[in-house]
């Protein structure tokens, strides 16, 4: 079990509450991150609210937040970039996302290591900031 800031239906802030979750270690292909720092971008109060639910359904609770800066305790099977201790951001590809929670299982596909010149905040922040500028280029 894990803390985490989750919801259990849509709507407003007055909805997020910390909650104990289960968490699922790494399967094929995934890394369990320890989460040092999440950043929130407004795709995250768009899915809270429901307002792209016709795009992208939840099955409740959800625990949000995409973008997040952390270090690889455990890795499942076939992950040969990485190993634990690792310092790595990127962006949960959970639906949902996961990010606001102790630790997250992501793929590891969606993760970079981070420079030590970053600190977690600034790492954590540049997953789907950085994407959305680069996509602009």
């Amino acid at each position: 079990m894990v803390q985490a800031i989750s919801y259990d239906r849509y709507g407003g802030i007055q909805e997020l509450r910390i909650m104990e979750r289960p968490l699922a270690g790494p399967g094929r292909g995934e890394v369990l991150v320890r989460v040092a720092a999440a950043a929130i971008n407004p795709i995250d109060w768009k899915v809270r609210q429901g307002q792209i639910r016709w795009l992208y359904r939840l099955k409740f609770p959800v625990t949000p937040g995409f973008d997040l800066c952390g270090t690889i305790v455990r890795c499942g099977p076939e992950v040969g970039e990485f190993q634990p201790g690792d310092r790595v951001c990127g962006m949960s590809d959970r639906r949902g996302g996961g990010a606001l929670a102790e630790e997250c299982v992501c793929a590891a596909r969606v993760l970079a290591k981070v420079s030590a010149g970053l600190s977690d905040e600034e790492a954590a922040g540049l997953p789907l900031a950085g994407l959305t500028a680069w996509q602009g280029l």
